[in-house]
C-alpha cells in the first residue's frame, strides 16, 4: 500500500498538474512621464486556445521576453508528455519543446535568466535510474532552453536526491538554483522503499564547467516537520520560504501542511515550522508558494479550509504570526492552488481553481484593506477558459494567465485581463543627431498595447523602422522592430504600431536606411518605490543586480545590503555584514549615454558588525543607473543597479 506521500503525488500527477506554482522574482520594468487615464478597465480577452498538438493543460506562471510570452503545457505535444510553447504579440503560438520522456515529461513552471535562456523543470521523466517509482517513468529533470533556441537536460533525479520537483527554480547570485522536490530524499523518518525513503527535499544545483552538481539542502519526512514541498521557493531576510502541502503537528496530524523556513549555519541547513496549519477556520493543504512584501511579511493561499471550507488567503508577519486574510465563499472563487502577486500599492492578485458563477474559477484582487473583488469568472466552453492552476504574470497594468481546460477542444487557454484603466506615456522625439533640444514629434505608449508615432516634420515620403531598446542596455542588449511608419508628402507621421502590453523602460528609434533619425527615452520620473541588492562587484561580475518594482528583491546568501529607491527621489543604502567601524563612499553613475558620475556621500559608517543604514537625496532623474559603495581602500567593494523610469 501506498503511504500518504504517495499518495498525494498521485493526485498531483494525476491531474495534468498541480505543481509549478510560484511567483516569478525577476524585474518589472516600469515605463515613463505623464500618465493619464483610459478607459479600458478590467478588460478581459483570451490570446490563445489550446488544440492538444501544441499543448494542452497550461498550469505555470508565464514569462515575457521581448515581445513575447513563453510558457509550459503539462500535456499535449507530440508525444502527449507537454511542451514549452512562444506566444507572439499577434496570437501566433509556436512550440519551442516538445517533451518526449528522456527529456523530460509535464513542465513546471520557467525561469529566465539575464541572457534570455529559460531554464525549467519537469515532474517525471528523465535518463536516471530512479528506483522504487518505475510507474513514474523517471523522478524529472531540470532543463534549459537556450536564447538561440537549443534545448538541454542539465540534472536528472536519482531519488535519492529527490525525485518528482515542483513549482519554479529559484535563481541564486552564481548562476545557481534552488528548489523543491515533491518526494524523494533520505531521511529514515519518512517510511515507505516506493518513496525513496523520502517525503521531499530541497536542493540546490550548481554549475560546474559543462556540468551541474546537485545538493541537497534538507530532507523532509519526519511529519513534524511537513513533509512534500509542492511551490516555489522565496528568500526573505537571509532564510528560504516555502510551503509543504502535508504533515506538522498540528491537530491535523498529516495533512494539513506547514509553511518552513531553512536557515544556513556553520553546521549546514537547518529547517524549522514558521506556520502549521490546523485546518478548519485556519485553513489547510497550501498547495503554492509565498511571495514577500518589502516589510518581510509572506503571503500565500491554501486550497482548503477558511471560514467555509473553499480556501483561504493568509498572511505570516516576520515574527512569525499568522492571520487569515480573507475566507473564499465559493461564488467569488473555490479552491485556490496558485501563488499570489502583488501591485506597488500593495494589492494581491490571483487565480481560484473552482467556484465563481460557472463554478470553473476566478481571477481575483484582495486590497490593501482586504476587501476582494472578482476581476473575471470563467465561462469554459468553446470561448473562454475553466479551472486556472497558474500564477498570474503582471505587466504594468496587465494579468497575464492560463487556464488547464476550455476552448474549443478543452486543452485551456492562455488569457489576459487589466488590473486598472490603462496607463498612457507621453514623451517627445527628437532629432538623433544635432538636435537643439527641440522636439519634433511624440511617442504615446499605451500599457494595453498600441503605440502611436507622431512625426511634425522630417524628410517627406521616407519609410522609417520603428526599433525599441529596452533598458538597461548593459543586460538586455538586443533591440527588436515593432513596426514602421512612413511620413507624407510634408514629412509629417501620424501612425500606430502594436506593442507589447504593459510597462517598459527604454529608447523609442525610428531608423531610416539603417542609421536612427529619431529618439526617445522612456526614463523620466520616479513613479514608485524599487528596491535592487548590493552585493560584492566581485560576485556579479561587476554588471550590478537589477530592479525589482514595489517588492524587495529576492534575497541570497550572497546578497551583502540593499539599495532602495523612493518615490520622493530619495536613495536609501544599506549594507550588512560589511568590514565593520569602516567608512564608506557612495556614488551614483548613470549608465545613460555614458553620463559621469555623482557623489552621494561620503560618510557612511558601519558600526562594529559591518551594518549601515543612508539615505541620500536622488543625484540625477535619469534612473538607469549603476551605484557603488567603495571602502576608500580596495576600490568598488559593492555595486548594485537600477533601471526604472
Amino acid at each position: 500500500m501506498k503511504n500518504s506521500c504517495q499518495g498525494m503525488t498521485d493526485f498531483l500527477l494525476g491531474f495534468v498538474q498541480a505543481a509549478g506554482k510560484s511567483l516569478p522574482w525577476a524585474a518589472v520594468l516600469m515605463a515613463a512621464a505623464f500618465i493619464t487615464n483610459s478607459a479600458d478597465a478590467q478588460a478581459y480577452k483570451v490570446l490563445h486556445m489550446f488544440t492538444g498538438a501544441d499543448g494542452g493543460g497550461p498550469s505555470n506562471q508565464l514569462v515575457r521576453i521581448g515581445t513575447n510570452l513563453y510558457g509550459t503545457a503539462g500535456t499535449g505535444g507530440a508525444s502527449g508528455d507537454g511542451v514549452v510553447f512562444k506566444l507572439a504579440a499577434n496570437g501566433k503560438e509556436t512550440v519551442v519543446h516538445s517533451f518526449s520522456g528522456p527529456d523530460g515529461r509535464y513542465p513546471g513552471g520557467l525561469v529566465r535568466d539575464v541572457a534570455g535562456n529559460l531554464y525549467g523543470v519537469t515532474q517525471i521523466g528523465g535518463t536516471a535510474t530512479c528506483t522504487g517509482v518505475i510507474e513514474y517513468y523517471g523522478c524529472g529533470v531540470i532543463f534549459k532552453i537556450a536564447a538561440s533556441g537549443e534545448f538541454s537536460v542539465l540534472y536528472s533525479f536519482t531519488g535519492a536526491g529527490g525525485a518528482f520537483p515542483a513549482g519554479k527554480l529559484l535563481p541564486g547570485a552564481k548562476g545557481n538554483f534552488y528548489g523543491a522536490t515533491y518526494g524523494g530524499g533520505h531521511n529514515p523518518g519518512c517510511s515507505g522503499s516506493t518513496y525513496q525513503q523520502g517525503c521531499g527535499t530541497i536542493f540546490e544545483l550548481v554549475p560546474s564547467g559543462a556540468t551541474w552538481n546537485e545538493t541537497v539542502l534538507y530532507n523532509f519526512g519526519a511529519g513534524t516537520d511537513g513533509f512534500s514541498p509542492n511551490g516555489s521557493l522565496v528568500f526573505s531576510s537571509g532564510k528560504l520560504f516555502g510551503t509543504t502541502s502535508s504533515g506538522n503537528s498540528s491537530p491535523c496530524g498529516l495533512v494539513c501542511g506547514t509553511v518552513f523556513a531553512l536557515t544556513l549555519g556553520n553546521n549546514g541547513w537547518t529547517e524549522t515550522t514558521f506556520h502549521a496549519f490546523a485546518g478548519a477556520s485556519d485553513g489547510a493543504i497550501p498547495d503554492s508558494g509565498l511571495i514577500r512584501d518589502p516589510q518581510g511579511n509572506l503571503y500565500g493561499t491554501t486550497s482548503l479550509g477558511g471560514t467555509l471550507g473553499y480556501g483561504t488567503i493568509f498572511k505570516d508577519d516576520a515574527q512569525g504570526k499568522k492571520t487569515t486574510l480573507y475566507s473564499f465563499k465559493g461564488t467569488d472563487g473555490a479552491y485556490p492552488a496558485a501563488s499570489l502577486v502583488r501591485d506597488s500599492s500593495g494589492n494581491l492578485f490571483g487565480t481560484a481553481t473552482y467556484g465563481g458563477s460557472s463554478k470553473v474559477g476566478t481571477v481575483f484582487e484582495l486590497d490593501s484593506t482586504n476587501h476582494l473583488t472578482v476581476l473575471h469568472n470563467f465561462k469554459g466552453g468553446g470561448s473562454d477558459g475553466a479551472y486556472p492552476y497558474g500564477t498570474l504574470l503582471v505587466a504594468g497594468g496587465i494579468l497575464y494567465g492560463t487556464t488547464v481546460a476550455g476552448g474549443p477542444q478543452g486543452w485551456g487557454t492562455v488569457f489576459e485581463i487589466g488590473t486598472k484603466a490603462a496607463l498612457q506615456y507621453d514623451v517627445s522625439l527628437f532629432p538623433f543627431i544635432s538636435s537643439n533640444g527641440t522636439p519634433q514629434g511624440q511617442v504615446t505608449v499605451k500599457s494595453a498595447g498600441v503605440t502611436t508615432i507622431r512625426l511634425n516634420q522630417g524628410p517627406p515620403s521616407t519609410t522609417y523602422t520603428v526599433r525599441f531598446c529596452a533598458a538597461p542596455g548593459q543586460l538586455y542588449p538586443n533591440c527588436f522592430t515593432i513596426g514602421s511608419v512612413t511620413s507624407n508628402g510634408i514629412g509629417a507621421v501620424n501612425s500606430t504600431v502594436t506593442f507589447p502590453a504593459g510597462s517598459w523602460a527604454g529608447d523609442f528609434d525610428l531608423v531610416a536606411n539603417g542609421t536612427v533619425a529619431y529618439s526617445t527615452s522612456l526614463t523620466q520620473g520616479i513613479p514608485s518605490t524599487y528596491y535592487t541588492t548590493l552585493q560584492l562587484d566581485s560576485t556579479v561580475n561587476g554588471k550590478g543586480t537589477w530592479t525589482q518594482l514595489s517588492n524587495p528583491p529576492p534575497q541570497d546568501p550572497l546578497q551583502s545590503g540593499s539599495l532602495t529607491l523612493t518615490a520622493g527621489g530619495l536613495i536609501k543604502i544599506q549594507l550588512k555584514g560589511a568590514k565593520p567601524n569602516t567608512a564608506y563612499t557612495a556614488s551614483q553613475c548613470p549608465a545613460y549615454r555614458g553620463s559621469s558620475c555623482y557623489g552621494m556621500g561620503n560618510n557612511i559608517t558601519t558600526n562594529q558588525n559591518g551594518n549601515v543604514t543612508y539615505t541620500a537625496p536622488l543625484g540625477t532623474n535619469i534612473s538607469e543607473d549603476i551605484f557603488y559603495v567603495d571602502n576608500n581602500n580596495t576600490g568598488f567593494g559593492f555595486i548594485g543597479g537600477f533601471s526604472v523610469p
